[in-house]
């Protein structure tokens, strides 16, 4: 039905069919033809982004979706009770969808890929069940500022224009598994920034609830792997907008799946994928995927400092004498700053990784005044003083782990290199 220019009989006409079929009062209805005609359904007490008391606000119980095949509706600050699932019925290309200040106490399902959604408009939403959409979209659509309860699964939707999520909150990791974006995407302002443990309970969560709830025996890594795909498409999308830094940010929890992915698979020792989850492993914790610079930063002084005592305990078993070359000042300085380093982390000031930074920058200096090649590793082994087998093993040790932690330090600490090509 064409809606520009609807004649008063026909706008009541229209109302009282709405009205009818959502089963709710006609005086909460009305037309607004300003720009895009549509119909508002509405509590004429609305007041913008305040929302109504509960014994004010409009319940919707009742919807028959062939309305959508006529009328473009608008729902602000409506509690939606029913399961919102217009693909139940045949209905070839609905109008756009517009909600404000909502609630859906059930699921959204939008699961034939052969229809098309005008665009989907939700700001303010509150989502208590699952959001299960994989329908084209037609024009710009956004679901900003929203709450997502249950899982969100936008897997094969294709978003033809642009979409933005910017500054909602999704309870679970959405899926957006093989999602397609033909123009930008706002994630600002959401909270996808999800660390490693918070990934893994979500894809474990994930896969026990398809196991129960759907009799479905997918291995553990098939989980993973869809909400990796999810991430790289949303590293790959910033990463065409020049959205580098955010990129860098989904790439690590891309990442994050990745090792998930591998661990569950338990590969043999020594095998590809065996190098590869230690890999991931490695730089996980040395500098979050090269995207902690004061992590990295903290690693190499801890390496630095590991080797200096442990080159300082051979040492000192071969020689005992070795403690009469240190300075009594040197070593009552590093004790207090032991203590003090031991005093802010039980008080909460410092994390314990920086603790043993504090340890390791102790023992650097200490390096530094006595030998300062020392630092240099291996290239101590070309010149002509003798050393024990055990001391030569250090140093090609410490040396193998400082090539590592290096080229992680300078991969994080160049900007353009954080977002792989």
């Amino acid at each position: 039905m064409n809606l520009k220019g609807l004649s008063l009989q026909e706008q009541d006409e229209a109302i009282e069919e709405i009205a009818s079929s959502l089963n709710i009062p006609k005086k909460y209805i009305h037309y607004d033809f300003t720009d895009t005609p549509y119909f508002v359904i509405q509590d004429r007490n609305y007041q913008g982004n305040n929302r109504l008391e509960d014994e004010d606000r409009l319940y919707i119980e009742d919807f028959d979706f062939k309305l959508l095949k006529k009328y473009t509706l608008f729902f602000i600050e409506c509690d939606i009770y029913v399961y919102f699932c217009p693909t139940c019925i045949d209905v070839d290309t609905p109008h756009a969808f517009r909600f404000d200040g909502c609630v859906f106490y059930d699921s959204i399902v939008f699961d034939y890929l052969y229809l098309s959604i005008q665009s989907f408009i939700a700001r303010h939403c509150h989502f208590l069940g699952d959001v299960d959409i994989c329908f084209p979209f037609e024009n710009d659509s956004c679901f900003e500022y929203c709450y997502f309860e249950g899982w969100v699964n936008f897997t094969n939707a294709i978003f033809k224009k642009d979409i933005s999520f910017y500054g909602s909150t999704f309870n679970r990791c959405p899926n957006f598994s093989k999602t397609r974006f033909g123009g930008n995407i706002n994630i600002i302002n959401t909270n996808l920034d999800f660390d490693f443990f918070q990934t893994e309970e979500v894809i474990v969560s994930k896969w026990m609830e398809d196991s129960i709830d759907l009799d479905i025996k997918t291995h553990l890594s098939f989980v993973a792997n869809d909400f990796r795909d999810s991430f790289r498409i949303f590293k790959n999308t910033l990463s065409k907008e020049g959205n580098l830094l955010d990129a860098s940010n989904y790439h690590r929890v891309e990442l994050y799946c990745k090792e998930i992915e591998l661990d569950s698979k338990n590969p043999p020792i020594l095998s590809r994928e065996w190098i590869d989850r230690w890999q991931l492993f490695f730089y996980r914790h040395t500098s979050d995927h090269h995207t902690d610079l004061l992590k990295i930063i903290s690693w190499v002084i801890i390496a630095i400092g590991i080797f200096g005592f442990g080159f300082f305990i051979v040492k000192y078993y071969q020689d005992v004498s070795i403690l009469s070359y240190l300075s009594p000042y040197g070593v009552a300085l590093s004790l207090a700053g032991m203590v003090c380093l031991g005093i802010f982390w039980v008080m909460g000031y410092i994390k314990k990784l920086f603790l043993f930074a504090g340890v390791g920058l102790i023992s650097t200096l200490w390096i530094a005044c006595y030998k300062p090649t020392l630092i240099f590793g291996a290239i101590n082994l070309i010149d002509k003083t003798s050393r024990s087998g055990l001391e030569n093993f250090i140093l090609v040790l410490y040396t193998l782990v400082m090539i590592l932690l290096l080229f992680s330090l300078q991969k994080t600490a160049r900007k353009n290199s954080i977002v792989p090509s």
